[in-house]
């Protein structure tokens, strides 16, 4: 196969995104998922402090899907249990003067990360 087919095959599957959390603040992203629907929030700190991060998944209702503290990177993959908007957020409250440069994608469905993704920031 011709590497340039393959680098473009390769191009079009990886979608991340890059986002810097200020100390003592927090970053929340939405993505919209049907019931039975696999949810892949992948994430990476490339930049700031220790490299860790508080990470947390809620469902549409804010039951919480899953919750990380002081993390460098990881992998959480799980379905989506109802209908409806999932919320997933970076916090780096516990840090007072480092901000921390975090790498992540969330892939929904088929694996390809989604395209048309919403973000809030909210700062506390």
């Amino acid at each position: 196969m011709c590497p340039y087919i393959i680098l473009s095959l390769l191009l079009s599957v990886v979608d991340s995104f890059f986002t810097t959390v200020d100390p003592k603040s927090e970053i929340c992203f939405f993505d919209s998922a049907k019931s039975g629907t696999k949810m892949t929030l992948t994430f990476e700190v490339s930049e700031g402090g220790f490299l860790d991060i508080d990470v947390s998944i809620f469902g549409p209702e804010g039951k919480t899907v899953y919750t990380g503290n002081r993390e460098s990177s990881g992998k959480y993959a799980f379905s989506a249990y109802m209908d409806g908007e999932y919320k997933y957020c970076f916090s780096n409250s516990m840090s007072k003067v480092t901000s921390k440069v975090i790498m992540f994608s969330m892939d929904i469905g088929d694996g390809s990360a989604k395209e048309d993704m919403g973000a809030v920031v909210g700062v506390q």
